[in-house]
């Protein structure tokens, strides 16, 4: 930064240069330039100096620009000061100030070749950019990045595909730094498959993996369509193979009809808690499609919906549902899609 004041002659003039900000004021005589004024103009370019320090990294852009919008608008009296105000913020390469209104724009977006004439500053040193910032280090499926800049820092919320959850609770974060350097959060975990469907082949008897350990909320959302008029099974595994709970759907099946027993098995003992749902009209009908819900209500209480309707409550498994591994279909029935972690 420089300043040069020159009162001798007949004329005055002050200049403060901050990077390539240059204002200038002049006065043709000396006589018409009253003493207070100079001394305003001496104290302001002090001021200047004193602020511009971390402003001295911008540069003047082009002057045919338009605002579009902008983080924050304040009032300044001088692009000085909109200098000076953006340098403040660690992470504003861009301000707008414009000199008829005495608005400056913080961060703005700027338009080009349209008629709008406000002084642009663009800072000349480096600054995070999406497209700089390093691979995730994680074993992601088709992730994506949902970014927000602020005045002080660049971040960017990392999520999963829509059929895969990440395995932690807390979805990893990417932040930029004020030096530059990048850091990642939360990145310990991977994505994990939550959601299979059609044209996916689902098997029964397999038992798909819980993407992460339940808690309350957890939702698991599935759409069939029962192949017989006999009966199809959903369980709920632990890791030992132990039915934590049992859906046993039987339409006409060894004596019972059109009847779903709600049952768990752990330590090879059924019945312990065992209920029997017998609405009318029974929802579950061979070649006919249903959509069943169950939500954790707490650790030993799921509900039940049926087509968008509440079917049961089973309260009191035998272990809880956070030891839930996996979820498995069985006998006579097609599942169009299952969802182990559903919203």
């Amino acid at each position: 930064m420089r300043r040069n004041t020159s009162i001798a002659g007949s004329f005055s003039i002050v200049v403060v240069e901050i990077g390539t900000v240059n204002e200038k004021v002049s006065t043709t005589t000396m006589e018409k330039l009253p003493a207070i004024l100079v001394f305003l103009l001496i104290m302001r370019c002090d001021m200047a100096e004193a602020s511009g320090v971390k402003a001295s990294r911008f540069r003047r852009a082009a002057t045919l620009q338009s605002v579009i919008s902008y983080a924050v608008v304040m009032s300044e009296r001088s692009s000085i000061g909109c200098v000076s105000s953006c340098s403040r913020y660690s992470h504003c390469n861009t301000c707008a100030f414009d000199g008829e209104s005495g608005t400056c724009y913080i961060q703005p977006v700027i338009a080009n070749g349209l008629v709008g004439k406000f002084a642009v500053y663009v800072d000349k040193t480096p600054v995070c950019l999406e497209d700089d910032a390093p691979p995730l280090p994680l074993t992601l499926n088709n992730p994506t990045v949902t970014w927000r800049r602020t005045l002080t820092s660049l971040e960017g919320d990392v999520t999963c595909d829509v059929d895969y959850l990440y395995d932690s609770d807390t979805n990893p974060v990417m932040r930029c730094l004020a030096s530059g350097q990048w850091e990642t959060e939360n990145a310990d975990g991977n994505c994990v498959q939550r959601t299979w469907r059609q044209p996916t082949m689902i098997q029964n008897g397999v038992r798909y993996p819980v993407p992460r350990t339940p808690r309350p909320g957890w939702k698991v959302c599935i759409t069939g369509v029962p192949t017989q008029d006999t009966r199809f099974v959903i369980n709920f595994l632990d890791s030992f193979s132990g039915y934590i709970f049992h859906f046993d759907n039987r339409l006409n099946y060894a004596t019972i009809y059109q009847t779903t027993v709600l049952d768990s098995n752990v330590n090879g003992v059924w019945g312990q808690n065992r209920q029997f749902v017998t609405p009318r009209p029974f929802p579950f009908i061979k070649g006919q499609q249903f959509h069943v819900n169950f939500t954790a209500v707490d650790m030993y209480t799921l509900e039940v919906d049926v087509n968008g309707e509440r079917y049961a409550t089973y309260t009191g498994t035998p272990a809880a549902l956070d030891t839930v591994a996996g979820v498995e279909t069985v006998m006579d029935v097609r599942i169009k899609e299952l969802h182990l972690w559903c919203e």
